[in-house]
């Protein structure tokens, strides 16, 4: 922040619906004023001050990108690099030409899986791509000791966006699973699978995921730290 900026105030009164009595019902009170004036929108299905965060930021690199897209025949360096980068994938001709051509070897490798060691093989290959897979895979400080970065694992695999979704037995839910089901068929569709694939492919998904959902922790839970820290030493296992 430079120094001719005003401080941004760590509560904006505006947010809260001052009007409801806290005791009665907080929830409305601290946040009634930022709901009203941010009705939620149909793309999200939440919207608060990180994701108005999220947000700007996102346009921010949005337009650092597309600067230097514009001028990439004329830079060097990094930045001829990442403007090179950033218009190969908005040069929607060039990708609708290409297809399915650069993931070829990503599907050819899926298919010619024969046993579970192959399939150990492909999913370890894929994080390597940073291709998530079952699970996540990422390197991040050590809870008990933030001097150590170290391999953390975590819970994964899952097309919707939480495990209730599979496990609700709500008509929204239900709803929800049925789209999703019809998303999967119209991805192998497009990925040039004969009818009979794509026509048995969301089942089995479904299945396989809805048993993915139910080894998987709650949200709720997931918020213990204790509860998902459970340190490894390879040389012991």
């Amino acid at each position: 922040m430079k120094p001719s900026e005003p401080a941004s105030l760590a509560i904006d009164f505006a947010n809260l619906d001052r009007k409801v009595n806290p005791a009665e019902d907080f929830y409305q009170f601290a946040n009634g004023g930022w709901m009203k004036n941010h009705p939620l929108r149909d793309e999200f299905s939440r919207y608060g001050t990180f994701d108005q965060l999220h947000e700007e930021n996102e346009q921010v690199i949005k337009n650092l990108l597309e600067e230097l897209a514009e001028r990439r025949l004329s830079s060097s360096g990094i930045e001829k690099k990442i403007g090179d980068f950033y218009y190969a994938g908005m040069n929607t001709d060039s990708v609708n030409r290409e297809g399915l051509k650069p993931l070829a070897s990503y599907l050819d490798a899926i298919r010619d899986c024969k046993n579970i060691a192959d399939i150990q093989g492909i999913i370890a290959y894929f994080h390597t791509c940073f291709i998530g897979s079952l699970f996540g895979f990422y390197a991040a400080p050590d809870y008990g000791n933030s001097r150590m970065n170290i391999a953390q694992l975590s819970q994964g695999g899952l097309g919707l966006p939480d495990r209730d979704y599979y496990l609700d037995d709500t008509p929204r839910a239900a709803e929800i699973r049925n789209a999703y089901k019809e998303h999967i068929s119209k991805i192998f569709l497009l990925a040039g699978l004969d009818a009979d694939a794509h026509g048995h492919a969301p089942d089995a998904i479904m299945e396989f995921e809805t048993r993915l959902a139910k080894a998987s922790m709650k949200r709720e839970e997931l918020r213990d730290p204790y509860a998902t820290y459970h340190k490894y030493d390879l040389r012991l296992l």
